[in-house]
């Protein structure tokens, strides 16, 4: 029709009305009593309130909680649905910024008030008083600089809401978003209008009363849904409810506990309302703080777990990183988070939930698959910024070749926001990318970020936009039956389409920045990782010893936990404000302490503390023989050390006083060292200096097995193998080329490192050089810098028993806005690089033919990254460092980041941090790359000696794995070994366990539960795959 009538126009003008017209009578509060609160988790509501603070009065602050309180009367003529109505301000989306509150109702924390939440029922007591409180906290300032941030008490009172009048708002509400979000090509378009604008016709405006208007919007509810016909979906869509709660981020852990309570406790108070309304949370470390915190609110989702209303799942103690943390953090945050949610509720996780987190690591489906969860989803590989996933659905494929059913939640609202309303509805199919495989996607409603969870509105729109003309079936559904009917679909493949299959990691592209953010963040968790695989087989010894291990078995746990909980996706990525760093260091090191004394009751003596000691134990808890150099530290001069043979092995005094000597040690065994009076014995220099004549400074070293030279710049112009007989750096070009470039991003400033960095970029002038070592055990030549605000001392040291080349370096880092970077640039040809990650090791292109490759030019790496022709090559190796660019021959590390938000003083102060180069024959695993990784990661246990130092009880051929974990079952009464096949090939190995007491032996998951037959024998073998993990269960 040509003529226009502006319904569209007209009716969202009155839907804009009605939302308020909904509520009758109300009984304002005009003032609260007022009393400082504090920040503790779970602080109930004050007895006194000295102050007062009146509608239309501002409060604020930073990080400052108040308490509100006010005493209401509700008449007895005051009947009906009668609910509070309370705006206290912004809160930015209910997301980073602002106040938040949780409202105490005659004493039981009944539920969050914030702007996204600015309802909530009411249940009348049979002598009609309320007691109202309210905890309210100021909030923090998102990534700007701490200041104090001003709120305002708008309006509070009781209110009588419309069934009615409300149901008609909802349902005109999402009619006219229907229509506008309709393609106008879709028949429903113009039927959708024409509905709701014969409803509103009903409606009766014509001022004769209240009742008359109510009961005419009850008339027209019952027409629209009389009139909205039953066409069968051919789409459907399941919503669940979810808050997106981020253990840290911009707030830190201790405001994440109240986050929790509030959001929960609303969950829990709409539940009432809506017995349709089902939950979805994952993160067991969020349900520890509320069960310490608010035991009330914990005992309320228990009840809703049994009803089947509340769903615990997603696998993991928190949602963490996915691409830093090592294997065996994977493993403890899945066994800590599924054996949480089994004790507490009953509950078995089917998905590993992530939908926040800046890549996902090849080694997760393997991991998963071991832990009995065969589900992945995510949300963030939408966030690419170059290409788009060619598919939403997909088997995903790790390293090791299991396999996981994938689905990828796009469109809006995906991870937090999400409303159920008729756009939002329609983007999660219109934006979905395997439409030929599977018809039913699933999305999420809730505000997250800081939590809040969804609200009535969500709800009302979840009863309706499945029922409108056009739109997708609608309805609430659990993800653990949402994966059921995925897998069944994906199987019966009934639409014939092709099931693809991923294959290697789900690579980010963005947020590439994360791998160097918070260096020192990075560095304790590597650390810490290294100390509780150690302190774990020292308790496991201890055990099969006979020695009571439980308090150090507590010990490791809550180390364990902080470690898990440090590893979220906010924190140890470097995206987090400062006072969450400042809460690290803390936290780190209680995590350290507990580690060291776990590992100390369990050794009988402290680990590390050699001063005025004689005789030591040298423990190796890697499963090769090493020759490792190990310092002790104290004074001895006038002595040296010598074996337990009495072979004087090579050595030297340290700067400080102590001793430095080279010791072999067997696999995962140990060598006793005696201190003997008399100075080190005379031993040759194994290295020759190489002096300019003209300045009589350095400028190279030769050994018998490298020759490196470098110039007034300190970049070494050649590292020549005269083993091989190879030289490694090109003509006219360096290696250990330490720059710094711009590091201004587009946005998200932490979380970023653009492309385009490396086109401006500035040397850190010429340093002063000095050799000051140069003995038989090792060449150190120190290069001293002074560059803008910040200093750099960097040792280079070379050994006689490898061709590593350590870079020891001390930064005291000052800079802004830049990012350092060392280059190795090198003349080895291969259009392939290998990356250590979790459990393994893989393969990118070092090319960059197309966009994907392009993409990936800062790609996360663990120990090393290895460059290599056939039959030669070099390893780039590192002890904190996980953003590697290897291009071509140009091998790159980053180092050190200075970023701006949302952490203005982030990684200032001092570093120290050790990087190698490795040059090698042979592939990467003959040539013991991973193994030569670890003399930097971690070092040989030093301990007074021992009267009888235990081996750790497996002899064998265990060349081709890694020892992942030996450490007593978290059930008791057996051990745990894990290993993993690590050099990407097929290959069988066998071990005896002939020192060990147990029953039986048996293969198990990583959650520890038996799988398999029951074995006796002390011989054990087992044909691998490539990078195949491991799990036996010695049960004593």
């Amino acid at each position: 029709m040509p003529f226009r009538f502006y319904d569209y126009e007209r009716l969202s003008k009155s839907v804009q009305r009605l939302r308020e017209e909904r509520w009758g009578r109300q009984l304002p509060i005009p003032a609260f009593a007022k009393a400082e609160g504090a920040g503790t988790p779970g602080q109930k509501p004050p007895q006194d309130y000295p102050e007062t603070l009146r509608i239309g009065e501002s409060w604020s602050g930073y990080d400052r909680w108040i308490w509100l309180r006010a005493d209401v009367e509700i008449p007895e003529d005051f009947t009906g649905d009668l609910w509070g109505r309370f705006d206290f301000g912004a809160t930015n989306g209910g997301a980073t910024r602002g106040f938040e509150s949780l409202l105490y109702v005659n004493g039981d924390p009944w539920q969050a008030v914030d702007q996204n939440h600015q309802e909530t029922p009411l249940t009348i007591p049979e002598d009609r008083k309320l007691r109202l409180e309210f905890r309210l906290w100021s909030g923090l300032t998102d990534q700007d600089a701490p200041h104090d941030v001003e709120h305002t008490l708008h309006s509070a009172a009781i209110a009588q809401l419309d069934e009615n009048v409300d149901s008609l708002y909802y349902w005109l509400l999402n009619l006219l978003e229907a229509y506008q979000t309709l393609p106008e090509d879709s028949p429903d378009k113009p039927a959708v209008l024409n509905l709701a604008v014969k409803a509103w016709d009903l409606v009766d405006t014509s001022g004769d009363g209240r009742e008359a208007f109510c009961s005419s919007c009850g008339d027209a509810v019952r027409f629209i849904e009389e009139n909205l016909g039953s066409d069968e979906k051919k789409v459907n869509v399941t919503m669940v409810g979810h808050t997106h709660i981020d253990t840290a981020w911009l707030w830190r852990l201790c405001h994440t506990r109240e986050k929790c309570a509030r959001s929960f406790s609303t969950v829990n108070r709409l539940m009432d309302r809506y017995p349709e309304y089902l939950f979805m949370h994952t993160s067991p470390q969020q349900y520890d703080y509320i069960r310490e915190d608010y035991p009330e609110i914990y005992q309320k989702i228990q009840r809703r777990v049994k009803e089947g209303r509340w769903e615990p799942n997603g696998g993991m103690w928190v949602e963490c990183d996915c691409n830093l943390p090592s294997g065996e953090s994977f493993v403890r945050q899945f066994l800590y988070g599924t054996r949480f949610f089994e004790q507490e509720f009953g509950a078995k996780s089917n998905c590993l939930w992530m939908p926040d987190v800046f890549g996902y690591s090849s080694a997760l489906p393997q991991i998963m698959k071991q832990c009995g969860i065969d589900t992945f989803i995510t949300t963030k590989m939408a966030w690419n910024d170059q290409n788009r996933m060619p598919y939403d659905t997909f088997y995903w494929k790790g390293i090791d070749g299991s396999q996981v059913v994938t689905h990828l939640i796009t469109g809006e609202g995906t991870c937090s926001g999400g409303t159920a309303s008729p756009r939002m509805t329609c983007s999660l199919w219109d934006s979905y990318n395997s439409k030929d495989l599977n018809t039913e996607v699933l999305g999420c409603i809730g505000f997250g970020d800081g939590g809040g969870g969804p609200n009535r509105d969500m709800l009302e729109n979840i009863r309706r936009v499945g029922k409108i003309p056009g739109m997708p079936g609608l309805k609430m559904g659990r993800v653990d039956e949402y994966c059921d009917r995925l897998h069944q679909t994906m199987k019966e493949n009934k639409r014939h389409a092709y099931v693809p299959v991923w294959d290697g990691e789900l690579y980010l592209e963005f947020h590439r920045g994360t791998l160097t953010s918070q260096a020192y963040n990075k560095k304790m968790n590597r650390r810490m990782e290294f100390l509780l695989r150690n302190a774990e087989m020292f308790v496991a010894l201890a055990y099969e010893q006979g020695k009571d291990v439980k308090e150090a078995l507590a010990k490791l746990e809550e180390a364990w936990k902080i470690v898990l909980t440090q590893q979220f996706h906010d924190i140890i990525p470097g995206s987090s404000i400062t006072s969450v760093y400042e809460d690290s260091h803390v936290l780190y090191g209680q995590a350290e302490e507990l580690t060291r004394q776990a590992m100390e009751s369990a050794l009988g003596a402290k680990a590390g503390e050699t001063e005025k000691v004689n005789n030591f134990t040298v423990w190796n808890t890697a499963n090769w023989d090493r020759t490792s150099v190990v310092e002790l530290k104290g004074d001895f001069a006038g002595k040296h050390l010598a074996l337990a043979d009495g072979t004087v092995p090579v050595q030297n005094y340290t700067a400080e006083g102590g001793i430095a000597a080279q010791i072999p040690l067997a696999s995962l065994g140990a060598a006793q060292v005696s201190l003997k009076e008399g100075a080190i014995p005379h031993q040759e220099p194994f290295a020759a200096p190489m002096m300019n004549p003209e300045t009589s400074q350095p400028v190279g070293i030769t050994t018998a097995l490298l020759s490196v030279k470098w110039d007034e710049n300190g970049h070494i112009t050649s590292i020549f193998d005269r083993e091989a007989q190879r030289e490694l750096v090109p003509e006219g070009d360096h290696a250990n080329v330490i720059t710094l470039y711009e590091d201004r991003p587009r946005e998200y400033d932490a979380w970023e490192l653009e492309y385009s960095h490396q086109r401006k970029g500035w040397g850190i002038g010429k340093p002063e050089v000095t050799i000051r070592e140069n003995s038989a055990l090792r060449s150190v030549v120190e290069f001293a810098y002074t560059f803008k605000q910040s200093k750099l001392v960097q040792q280079m040291i070379l050994y006689p028993h490898t061709k590593r080349i350590d870079f020891a370096t001390w930064v005291d880092w000052n800079q802004r806005e830049l990012v350092m970077k060392t280059a190795f640039s090198t003349n080895l040809r291969s259009s392939r690089a290998r990356f250590d990650i979790q459990f393994g090791s893989m393969e990118r292109p070092t090319t960059r033919n197309n966009s994907w490759e392009f993409a990936r030019f800062e790609s996360v790496g663990h120990k090393w990254a290895d460059l290599s022709e056939s039959g030669y090559g070099a390893a780039l190796m590192s002890d904190s460092k996980y953003g590697y660019d290897i291009h071509e021959g140009l091998m790159q590390l980053t180092l050190l980041k200075g970023s701006n938000k949302p952490d203005q003083t982030a990684d200032k102060g001092i570093h120290e941090f050790t990087y190698s180069f490795f040059p090698h024959t042979g592939e990467w695993y003959e040539a013991g790359v991973d193994q030569e990784s670890w003399e930097i990661n971690d070092a040989p246990v030093v301990t007074e000696a021992q009267e009888s130092a235990v081996q750790i009880p497996f002899q064998g051929d265990l060349s081709g794995v890694t020892v992942d974990a030996f450490k007593v079952a978290e059930d008791g009464d057996a051990y745990i070994l894990r290993f993993h096949e690590k050099e990407g090939r097929h290959q069988k190995i066998s071990f005896s366990a002939e020192e060990l007491s147990f029953r039986y032996w048996s293969e198990c998951d990583l959650l520890e539960h038996e799988q398999g037959s029951q074995n006796q024998g002390k011989e054990l073998d087992f044909q691998l795959r490539p990078f195949e993990l491991k799990s036996i269960k010695f049960v004593v």
